[in-house]
């Protein structure tokens, strides 16, 4: 039986609280459940081959062409259908980050580079992460914010790297699944004509709280890029609720707003507990934190049924480590409770 390696497993465990996945504590818009209930009625249809309601709506959102999207059964998909379409010989990914990036690309690639974001620099991506841009490099992955640290990339250091990717033809794919999350523009969606070689990779799973739903989409302006990734996924991969939610989720951007005001305060509080309980914790720009905890924190409150991520798999971490989900302030409440009490 394989390894579960993600957050989220309350199958498998007794779960009260789910810290180990990073969904918005706000939960599910009302104008998203009405559009999925409705949904309902269109379970004789095959959904929409081309989701073309579904792409207008997030091209208005965005401001970009409807041929610039593409949309996945969740980010997921879309990383898989990057690397099934290329099978690109040298990626570079900068770690600690998400485990999805090397399970699409290592099966394909000849060769994965890690560069490695060191503690001394508050696991960030700094200036000599360019000289790791090599001219032999196919695809570099990057995060912003980072998973599992939450750290956003240097907005001008960001565009140098790819700059110099363009110029050394390499492909950048970004990973902005958080960036709803973050305070100010940090996205880079307005610079994906000036940058071909960028593609972006977002998704409505995290900000929207619907990851049962799986909906993402990646944003390009190199056309034939797009259209190479879309003849490496399934067909009718976005069905009628997954169509109608991101349909929904496009109206609903007051309550991005509201939730950024919430999990900054939540994210506050935990901060203030953790110093009082000498726990160290990493800055966080999202919806987590990182820590650190000689404890077996992960076994010792899922005996009182709350579940944490332990980032003891992700490459450029060890034991200790855990990824905490800001939540509630009735559940962070809960959680600083049964850490004063082991």
């Amino acid at each position: 039986m394989s390894e579960i390696i993600h957050g989220g497993d309350v199958y498998r465990n007794k779960v009260n609280i789910d810290f180990s996945v990073s969904i918005n504590p706000c939960g599910v818009p009302s104008k998203v459940k009405d559009a999925l209930t409705n949904a309902i009625d269109s379970l004789e249809k095959y959904p929409d081959i081309r989701s073309e309601k579904l792409t207008k709506a997030v091209a208005k959102m965005l401001d970009v062409k409807e041929e610039n999207l593409v949309f996945g059964n969740g980010s997921s998909e879309l990383f898989m259908g990057i690397a099934n379409a290329f099978k690109p010989s040298k990626v570079l990914i900068a770690t600690p980050s998400f485990y999805g990036y090397e399970y699409a690309f290592l099966p394909n690639a000849e060769n994965i580079i890690y560069y490695f974001m060191k503690e001394e620099d508050d696991f960030g991506i700094t200036d000599d992460f360019l000289n790791a841009l090599t001219d032999d490099l196919d695809f570099v992955v990057l995060a912003n914010p980072n998973n599992p640290t939450g750290k956003l990339i240097d907005d001008s250091l960001l565009l140098e790297i790819i700059k110099t990717a363009k110029d050394k033809n390499i492909r950048v794919i970004l990973d902005e699944c958080f960036i709803e999350f973050t305070e100010g523009n940090h996205s880079l969606v307005s610079k994906i004509t000036e940058y071909p070689n960028l593609c972006i990779i977002r998704s409505f799973t995290k900000i929207f709280a619907i990851p049962g739903v799986r909906l993402g989409y990646l944003i390009s302006s190199d056309l034939s890029f797009n259209e190479t990734v879309k003849k490496h996924l399934a067909e009718w991969n976005i069905s009628a609720f997954g169509q109608a939610a991101g349909v929904a989720c496009t109206e609903c951007l007051d309550y991005v707003d509201t939730s950024k005001k919430v999990i900054r305060e939540e994210r506050d509080f935990l901060y203030d507990e953790f110093k009082r309980l000498n726990i160290k914790a990493y800055d966080s720009t999202c919806n987590f934190i990182l820590i650190k905890d000689t404890r077996k924190l992960d076994e010792e409150l899922l005996k009182r049924e709350i579940l944490l991520r332990n980032c003891s798999n992700f490459k450029g971490l060890d034991e200790g480590y855990y990824r905490i989900a800001v939540r509630t302030h009735e559940e962070n409440k809960e959680l600083i409770e049964a850490l004063k009490n082991l």
